[in-house]
């Protein structure tokens, strides 16, 4: 029986570069058990705004690089994907219920 992975990820909202502290804390758990697996915090609607600015204003820079630039950065995060392909199916297994076969192709789809 496959388990929750034993790894660190910061339970906040990922805004311009930087982890803010979201405005509501809510506990992500088990569907199949109900116990909980993490506290996470959600983005406000001024906070999300913040993001969608924020992306956009990244987004012409992204623009900027080369198409062999913005290759190369997404085969990096393709290889990372699939390097941590199992504890991510765990996660997803954990947080979501679907089967663990299931959970690792959605991540080798990604990749």
């Amino acid at each position: 029986m496959k388990t929750v992975p034993d790894f660190w990820f910061e339970p906040h909202p990922w805004i311009n570069g930087s982890w803010q502290p979201g405005s509501e804390s809510v506990t992500v758990s088990n569907p199949a058990t109900g116990s909980p697996l993490a506290q996470v915090t959600r983005a406000s609607a001024a906070q999300v705004n913040l993001a969608i600015e924020g992306a956009a204003k990244v987004f012409t820079e992204w623009r900027q690089r080369s198409a062999v630039e913005r290759g190369n950065i997404l085969k990096r995060i393709a290889t990372l994907l699939l390097e941590r392909k199992d504890p991510l199916a765990r996660l997803l297994t954990a947080e979501q219920g679907k089967p663990y076969p299931q959970a690792v192709a959605e991540i080798e789809y990604s990749a």
